[in-house]
């Protein structure tokens, strides 16, 4: 099986799933979307999610990337 099969097969199937669970749970487009966005947002950063902590109140420019977990390494 080649990539693009690969890819289709892949499609079907998440079209599959998703209908099931449309059919049997009830569950509507906006719903699914939003699980497919988390999912992918999982999958983009492999689990990895950054946290500010808007309530730090020690740094006067919460703007800068330091404050939102970002390092210049």
């Amino acid at each position: 099986m080649d990539y693009h099969e690969q890819t289709d097969a892949l499609t079907y199937d998440f079209m599959n799933v998703i209908n099931r669970y449309r059919e049997e749970f009830d569950l509507n487009h906006q719903t699914i979307v939003g699980v497919l966005e988390f999912v992918k947002l999982d999958l983009m950063t492999d689990g990895v999610c950054f946290v500010a902590d808007l309530d730090d109140d020690d740094d006067d420019n919460d703007n800068d990337a330091e404050s939102w977990g970002f390092t210049a390494d």
